[in-house]
């Protein structure tokens, strides 16, 4: 073999070895490539696997912040309206007040209480005045309300409770759009819905005004007032105690009564009803108290004790 072919064959395995070579190099190197991306897409799997966990764990702690908020302000909207509740219940009552009328009844019925039993009348127990009293009551709404009764008086020939009312002027009580006639546009006006023999209050007073364009000389007018119907307060009053006792297990009836006591008045009763009894002054109020207490004893002094517990324990705000 010449120098030439032997030179030639030299370069060939040279060239051989240098391939191989580099065929190792590139099989290494897409090896690593291969178990790197491997390691990748397994990082990247797990990561995301990691990521979606989380995002469970987030979804769930979500939810349950949203039941919780929920539940939180079921139970806020609950306790608000129980407050309101209570609010408005004592509102209603604290409206209430008394006033100087609801005093001097107090004070005739302490009198003639005093004076009956020191003539030998009546025990002191057979006789029981309760003033201010507040009972609770649920209205037709489911409302926690409160009626005030000005004077209860529990006595041995009956249960009556008395309302007070301090007005002045000129009462027209018991009036109707029949009985009023010509000046039935008065009751039109007040009471629009009231048939013509429904009965009515209104009351006249005098108003003194001074005008500046009649060279401030004081001018009079006449002022027509109404309070409601007071009838139907004291029977509503009436009722509502009536079915306290009644949820007590007993069965009382309780009579009503109006007392017009103040002296600047002019009082013309215009009712048909007889119920309930009307008092325009103090003379009318005791005479029928004491021709009451010479009637047929129905309570025992016991009785008259149990029904004075059962609303002292009701009366919440009970003077």
């Amino acid at each position: 073999m010449d120098s030439t072919n032997l030179m030639i064959l030299l370069v060939f395995c040279i060239l051989i070895i240098v391939i191989f070579i580099q065929y190792k190099k590139i099989s290494k190197i897409t090896m690593v490539y291969s178990l790197s991306n491997q390691e990748t897409t397994a990082t990247m799997i797990d990561f995301e696997n990691e990521i979606e966990k989380k995002a469970i764990i987030i979804d769930n702690k979500e939810e349950f912040i949203s039941n919780q908020s929920n539940q939180m302000q079921i139970l806020q909207k609950k306790y608000e309206d129980e407050i309101k509740d209570l609010k408005s219940y004592y509102k209603g009552i604290e409206g209430q007040l008394r006033n100087f009328g609801e005093i001097n009844t107090h004070k005739i019925l302490v009198d003639l209480k005093t004076e009956l039993v020191e003539n030998d009348e009546i025990k002191p127990d057979q006789m029981l005045i309760l003033s201010n009293v507040f009972v609770p009551y649920r209205d037709k709404n489911g409302k926690l309300v409160s009626r005030q009764i000005d004077h209860l008086l529990l006595m041995s020939s009956g249960v009556f409770i008395i309302e007070s009312k301090y007005w002045q002027g000129n009462i027209m009580y018991g009036v109707s759009k029949s009985k009023a006639k010509e000046f039935s546009f008065i009751l039109d006006k007040l009471y629009p819905k009231n048939k013509m023999n429904d009965e009515a209050t209104i009351i006249f007073t005098e108003n003194f005004e001074t005008n500046s364009e009649n060279g401030n000389k004081s001018t009079e007018s006449l002022k027509v007032l109404s309070y409601g119907d007071p009838s139907s307060q004291v029977k509503g009053a009436a009722a509502i105690l009536s079915q306290l006792f009644k949820d007590h297990g007993e069965n009382i009836f309780v009579t009503p009564v109006l007392f017009f006591n103040n002296s600047k008045k002019k009082f013309m009763n215009y009712s048909s009803n007889k119920e309930p009894f009307v008092s325009e002054d103090e003379k009318s109020l005791r005479e029928f108290l004491i021709d009451k207490i010479k009637n047929k004893n129905y309570f025992s002094e016991e009785q008259l004790r149990k029904m004075e517990k059962i609303v002292k324990d009701v009366n919440y705000l009970n003077n």
